[in-house]
């Protein structure tokens, strides 16, 4: 639909009151300076969301920066945004809970995971020094 906006005020930017065809036109003249910012507007918001297929581009923050340009929007996913991290940082923590559960090594390069040196049982201050 704005593509063939753009098209049609591409070669004609004279715009006929199509309500009361006996009346002028909207448009003073074929350059009228709203039509024209209208017309770049519109090529505008066509290429946001073009440049998404750019492999760059093609990932969640691309996308929402540019839902947000488009409707002149602040965050509109911010709080969604925000309750994905939390629940990818909750299945993170409980991954390693489960990781130290069933005795975790460290690795060579100090990574936890199934390889490498086993942890030793820590002792905390306040413990019995003959344990």
């Amino acid at each position: 639909m704005l593509q063939n906006l753009g098209n049609r005020l591409s070669w004609n930017k004279v715009i006929r009151n199509l309500a009361h065809p006996e009346k002028l036109p909207i448009t003073r003249t074929a350059n009228d300076q709203n039509v024209v910012d209208l017309e770049t507007r519109l090529s505008e918001a066509l290429d946001e969301p073009a440049n998404l297929d750019k492999p760059e581009e093609d990932n969640i923050e691309s996308g929402r920066s540019r839902w947000d340009w488009i409707f002149k929007s602040d965050g509109f996913f911010a709080e969604f945004d925000a309750e994905r991290m939390q629940e990818e940082k909750l299945k993170s923590l409980l991954a390693k809970a489960e990781l130290i559960g069933n005795g975790a090594r460290t690795s060579p390069t100090g990574v936890l995971g199934g390889t490498g040196v086993a942890n030793l049982a820590h002792k905390f201050y306040g413990e019995d020094p003959a344990c």
